[in-house]
C-alpha cells in the first residue's frame, strides 16, 4: 500500500503538470488519501477557477471598458455558463473534500486546510456579491442581497473594517499562499463595491427621512449616522489595504501590483 501510494502520488503529479488531467490527478490523490497534496492541488484549481470567472472576478473586465468610473460590473461580467460550472463543481468539490480530511484527521485538517478554508470563504463572497449585482436593478434593489454580503464580509478575517486595523491586515495578507493573495483585485473590488451601495443607500433614507421630517425622533437617525461613520472608514482601511505596501509580497512571488482600473474603481467608490 506504502509503495501503491506513492506511485498514484507521482502518477498524479504528471496528470496534473504534464497532461493537464487535474481532476484524474485529484481523483487519485483522495483514494490514496494524499490529502495535503490534494489541498494544494484544490487551491490551484478552484483560484484559477475564480479568477476565470465573470461572475466572481468582474475586475478582469474593467480594461477592457476605457474609464471605469461609474461602470456597472454587472452589466460588465457577461454571463459565462462554463466557467461558473467549472468554478461551481470546484467550490462543491473542495467543501466536500475539506469534510471529509476533518473526519479522517481533523489535527491535520485544522493546520492544513486553513487556506483551502479562507479560500472557499472567499469564494462565497465573491458569488454573492455576484447575485447581489443580479438583482440591483430588481424593484426592491437587492438589498436582502446586499445584507447578505455584508455580514459575509464582516466574517471575512482578511479585510480590515477600519484604518487602524490595516498595517495587521496587510502583514497577514502578505503570509497567505499565492493562490489567496491573486484574489485580491476582485475581493477588494466587491468590499468596495457592497460598502459604497451600503453607504448610499444610508445616505439616501437619510435626505428622505429628513424631507419627512423624522430626523432626530427616536434612535434611527443617530443608528444611521454611526453605520454611514462605520462605512466610511471601512471603505477608507479598503483603499488603504490595497495601497502598494501590501502587496510587497506578492511581487516576491511574481503576483504583480493591483491593476490600475481596479485602484481607479476603489478610488471613485
Amino acid at each position: 500500500w506504502p509503495v501503491q501510494c506513492r506511485l498514484m502520488q507521482a502518477a498524479a503529479q504528471r496528470l496534473h503538470a504534464e497532461r493537464g488531467l487535474s481532476p484524474a490527478a485529484a481523483r487519485l490523490l483522495f483514494e490514496c488519501q494524499a490529502y495535503s497534496p490534494l489541498c494544494t492541488l484544490l487551491l490551484d484549481l478552484l483560484s484559477s477557477a475564480i479568477l476565470e470567472s465573470p461572475a466572481a472576478n468582474p475586475a478582469r473586465l474593467l480594461g477592457s471598458y476605457g474609464a471605469v468610473y461609474g461602470t456597472s460590473l454587472s452589466a460588465a461580467a457577461a454571463d459565462d455558463p462554463a466557467a461558473e460550472g467549472r468554478a461551481k463543481s470546484l467550490r462543491d468539490d473542495a467543501a466536500t473534500f475539506l469534510s471529509e480530511w476533518r473526519r479522517a484527521d481533523a489535527d491535520a485538517a485544522q493546520a492544513q486546510g486553513q487556506s483551502l478554508e479562507l479560500l472557499l470563504a472567499i469564494a462565497e463572497l465573491l458569488y454573492t456579491t455576484a447575485e447581489w449585482r443580479r438583482q440591483r436593478d430588481a424593484p426592491l434593489g437587492g438589498e436582502a442581497a446586499l445584507t447578505a454580503v455584508l455580514d459575509r464580509m464582516g466574517s471575512l478575517p482578511v479585510l480590515p473594517s477600519a484604518p487602524v486595523h490595516v498595517d495587521a491586515a496587510q502583514a497577514s495578507f502578505r503570509l497567505e499562499t499565492p493562490q489567496i493573495q491573486r484574489l485580491a483585485p476582485p475581493l477588494l473590488l466587491a468590499a468596495m463595491e457592497v460598502t459604497h451601495a451600503k453607504f448610499t443607500l444610508l445616505r439616501r433614507n437619510g435626505g428622505a427621512q429628513a424631507r419627512g421630517g423624522m430626523l432626530g425622533r427616536g434612535g434611527v437617525a443617530m443608528g444611521a449616522d454611526a453605520e454611514l461613520r462605520s462605512l466610511r472608514e471601512r471603505a477608507e482601511a479598503l483603499v488603504a489595504f490595497a495601497g502598494l505596501s501590501g502587496w510587497r509580497g506578492g511581487d516576491a512571488m511574481g503576483l504583480g501590483q493591483m491593476p490600475a482600473a481596479v485602484s481607479q474603481q476603489l478610488a471613485s467608490w
